[in-house]
């Protein structure tokens, strides 16, 4: 997440992170922002399915980025390759 933040100017964190700020009531998507997800391929189904109800239920949109034949996810899935 540092090095993507570094290369790229954009605000980055984990996606556990992410999750839990949001359990918490913090760092909450609203309308218009934008998630990207580099590595999209390491995250699995259930955390896919998560974060992807989130940003639907608050109208933003997710960019997912990454390459399906690389870093395959560890919990179960493959989401990002269906996709």
């Amino acid at each position: 997440a540092e090095g993507l933040e570094a290369g790229s100017g954009i605000a980055s964190r984990t996606l556990a992170s992410l999750e839990r700020a949001w359990a918490r009531g913090f760092d909450r998507l609203a309308r218009g922002d934008v998630l990207v997800v580099d590595e999209a391929g390491m995250v699995g189904s259930r955390q896919m399915e998560r974060v992807l109800s989130v940003a639907r239920e608050a109208g933003a949109k997710v960019v997912l980025v990454g390459d399906s034949e690389q870093l395959q996810a560890i919990e179960a899935g493959g989401a990002f390759r269906a996709v």
